[in-house]
Protein backbone atom coordinates (compact mmCIF):
# COMPACT_ATOMS: atom_id res chain seq x y z
CA UNK A 1 0.00 0.00 0.00
CA UNK A 2 1.44 3.33 -1.38
CA UNK A 3 2.15 6.03 1.64
CA UNK A 4 0.19 9.34 1.83
CA UNK A 5 1.76 12.15 -0.03
CA UNK A 6 1.05 15.78 0.76
CA UNK A 7 2.02 17.17 -2.53
CA UNK A 8 2.21 20.36 -0.43
CA UNK A 9 4.13 19.28 2.32
CA UNK A 10 6.77 21.63 1.48
CA UNK A 11 5.08 25.08 1.81
CA UNK A 12 3.48 23.58 4.97
CA UNK A 13 7.09 23.02 6.14
CA UNK A 14 7.77 26.57 5.07
CA UNK A 15 4.62 28.14 6.15
CA UNK A 16 5.72 26.73 9.80
CA UNK A 17 9.07 28.06 9.37
CA UNK A 18 7.82 31.68 8.74
CA UNK A 19 5.35 31.02 12.09
CA UNK A 20 8.27 30.23 14.26
CA UNK A 21 10.24 33.37 12.82
CA UNK A 22 7.12 35.48 13.67
CA UNK A 23 6.93 33.78 17.26
CA UNK A 24 10.49 34.90 18.08
CA UNK A 25 9.86 38.05 16.37
CA UNK A 26 6.58 39.01 18.64
CA UNK A 27 9.00 37.64 22.23
CA UNK A 28 11.84 39.76 21.31
CA UNK A 29 9.63 42.85 20.72
CA UNK A 30 7.30 42.21 24.30
CA UNK A 31 10.81 41.51 25.88
CA UNK A 32 11.97 44.78 24.57
CA UNK A 33 8.35 46.30 25.45
CA UNK A 34 9.10 44.72 29.28
CA UNK A 35 12.10 46.30 29.58
CA UNK A 36 10.86 49.66 29.18
CA UNK A 37 8.10 48.62 31.34
CA UNK A 38 10.74 47.95 34.23
CA UNK A 39 12.71 51.29 33.52
CA UNK A 40 9.51 53.31 33.87
CA UNK A 41 9.14 51.66 37.05
CA UNK A 42 12.31 52.46 38.54
CA UNK A 43 12.33 55.54 37.77
CA UNK A 44 8.93 55.95 39.20
CA UNK A 45 10.26 53.96 42.57
CA UNK A 46 13.14 55.84 42.61
CA UNK A 47 11.86 59.33 42.21
CA UNK A 48 8.88 58.51 44.95
CA UNK A 49 12.01 57.74 46.95
CA UNK A 50 13.49 60.80 46.69
CA UNK A 51 10.11 62.91 47.34
CA UNK A 52 9.78 60.18 50.50
CA UNK A 53 13.20 61.65 51.78
CA UNK A 54 12.43 64.94 51.14
CA UNK A 55 9.34 64.64 53.62
CA UNK A 56 10.75 63.03 55.90
CA UNK A 57 14.00 65.30 56.39
CA UNK A 58 11.92 68.12 56.87
CA UNK A 59 13.76 71.11 56.82
CA UNK A 60 16.99 71.06 54.10
CA UNK A 61 19.32 73.69 52.80
CA UNK A 62 18.57 75.38 49.57
CA UNK A 63 21.69 73.69 47.73
CA UNK A 64 20.08 69.95 48.28
CA UNK A 65 16.70 71.22 47.66
CA UNK A 66 17.78 72.18 44.32
CA UNK A 67 19.45 69.11 43.36
CA UNK A 68 16.96 66.73 44.20
CA UNK A 69 14.08 69.47 42.24
CA UNK A 70 17.00 69.06 39.23
CA UNK A 71 17.21 65.80 39.64
CA UNK A 72 12.92 65.07 39.95
CA UNK A 73 12.36 67.08 37.02
CA UNK A 74 15.26 65.10 34.90
CA UNK A 75 13.73 62.15 35.95
CA UNK A 76 10.23 63.26 34.92
CA UNK A 77 11.64 63.92 31.81
CA UNK A 78 12.96 60.33 31.35
CA UNK A 79 10.08 58.59 32.79
CA UNK A 80 7.64 60.95 29.86
CA UNK A 81 10.53 59.82 27.16
CA UNK A 82 10.21 55.98 28.28
CA UNK A 83 6.30 56.52 28.45
CA UNK A 84 6.30 57.54 24.62
CA UNK A 85 9.18 54.72 23.76
CA UNK A 86 7.11 52.28 25.84
CA UNK A 87 4.03 53.33 23.93
CA UNK A 88 5.71 52.54 20.19
CA UNK A 89 6.96 49.50 21.23
CA UNK A 90 3.81 48.51 22.43
CA UNK A 91 2.51 48.88 18.75
CA UNK A 92 5.06 47.02 17.60
CA UNK A 93 4.11 43.93 20.14
CA UNK A 94 0.61 44.52 18.49
CA UNK A 95 1.75 44.66 15.23
CA UNK A 96 4.19 41.93 15.59
CA UNK A 97 1.39 39.62 17.86
CA UNK A 98 -0.96 40.13 14.46
CA UNK A 99 1.42 38.77 12.10
CA UNK A 100 2.05 35.85 13.87
CA UNK A 101 -1.75 35.12 14.33
CA UNK A 102 -1.80 35.73 10.79
CA UNK A 103 0.95 32.86 9.78
CA UNK A 104 -0.72 30.69 12.63
CA UNK A 105 -3.71 30.66 10.42
CA UNK A 106 -1.89 30.27 7.45
CA UNK A 107 -0.03 27.39 8.36
CA UNK A 108 -3.47 25.57 10.48
CA UNK A 109 -5.15 26.31 6.91
CA UNK A 110 -2.79 24.09 5.08
CA UNK A 111 -2.60 21.66 7.80
CA UNK A 112 -6.19 21.36 8.34
CA UNK A 113 -6.20 20.92 4.30
CA UNK A 114 -3.44 18.05 4.65
CA UNK A 115 -5.54 16.18 7.27
CA UNK A 116 -8.55 16.38 4.95
CA UNK A 117 -6.43 15.19 1.92
CA UNK A 118 -5.44 12.23 4.05
CA UNK A 119 -8.50 10.90 5.55
CA UNK A 120 -9.79 10.94 1.45
CA UNK A 121 -7.01 9.06 0.76
CA UNK A 122 -7.12 6.60 3.51
CA UNK A 123 -10.68 6.35 2.50
CA UNK A 124 -10.31 5.54 -1.17
CA UNK A 125 -7.63 3.45 -0.37
CA UNK A 126 -10.13 1.69 2.06
CA UNK A 127 -12.40 1.06 -0.85
CA UNK A 128 -9.83 -0.12 -2.97
CA UNK A 129 -8.93 -2.58 -0.55
CA UNK A 130 -12.85 -3.89 0.04
CA UNK A 131 -13.36 -3.89 -3.72
CA UNK A 132 -10.52 -6.43 -4.01
CA UNK A 133 -11.55 -7.88 -1.77
CA UNK A 134 -15.10 -8.37 -2.39
CA UNK A 135 -13.59 -9.61 -6.00
CA UNK A 136 -11.50 -12.24 -4.75
CA UNK A 137 -14.64 -13.88 -2.18
CA UNK A 138 -16.59 -13.62 -5.50
CA UNK A 139 -13.82 -15.16 -7.66
CA UNK A 140 -13.69 -17.93 -5.07
CA UNK A 141 -17.46 -18.44 -4.97
CA UNK A 142 -17.34 -18.99 -8.88
CA UNK A 143 -14.83 -21.53 -8.24
CA UNK A 144 -16.21 -23.38 -5.66
CA UNK A 145 -19.38 -23.10 -7.76
CA UNK A 146 -17.92 -24.71 -10.81
CA UNK A 147 -17.00 -26.81 -8.64
CA UNK A 148 -19.82 -28.25 -7.15
CA UNK A 149 -21.50 -28.17 -10.53
CA UNK A 150 -18.82 -29.96 -12.30
CA UNK A 151 -18.11 -32.77 -9.35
Amino acid sequence: MKEFDFNLAKVLKVRSIREEMARLDYLQARQQADKLEDEVEGLITSQKRVYNHLREQGNIDPAQALRARKFLQHNRSEIESLQKELTRQQEVVDEKQEKLKERARRRQALEKLKENKAEEYYREMQKETQKRIDDIAQHRLEEDADGILSG
